[in-house]
C-alpha cells in the first residue's frame, strides 16, 4: 500500500559494537544490531491506511474514527533516501529489523 507525503524520516540504531580482545589487541568487533528506532512524519495519512493498518473505521458519514481498542496490523515499511545515486531500497520491520 502506497504512504505518499513523506515529509521527514529519522532512523537510529540500537545495540552498541563491543570489542572482544585476544592475544592483547582488539581481536574482533561483536556487532550486536538490535534493530533500529525511528520517525516517520507525513504529510496527511490516507484513508486506506488509517483503515487497514491502524484499524481506525469509517462511521456511515465518511468520518475517520480511532478506536481505543483498536488492534494496529503488521507492517513493513519500504523506502529509498532522496539523493542515492545506486537508489538503493530499504525495507523496516515492524520489529525494528532494517533490510536493505
Amino acid at each position: 500500500m502506497r504512504l505518499p507525503g513523506a515529509v521527514s524520516l529519522s532512523i537510529d540504531a540500537n545495540g552498541e559494537n563491543e570489542n572482544f580482545y585476544a592475544d592483547n589487541s582488539v581481536y574482533y568487533v561483536i556487532n550486536n544490531n538490535a534493530g533500529y528506532d525511528g520517525d516517520l512524519e507525513v504529510a496527511l495519512i490516507t484513508t486506506d491506511f488509517a483503515t487497514a493498518i491502524l484499524g481506525e473505521q469509517l462511521d456511515a458519514k465518511g468520518v475517520l474514527v480511532e478506536r481505543n481498542d483498536a488492534e494496529t496490523s503488521q507492517f513493513a515499511l519500504m523506502f529509498e533516501f532522496d539523493g542515492d545515486k545506486n537508489h538503493i531500497r530499504h525495507r523496516c520491520h515492524k520489529s525494528g529489523r532494517l533490510d536493505a
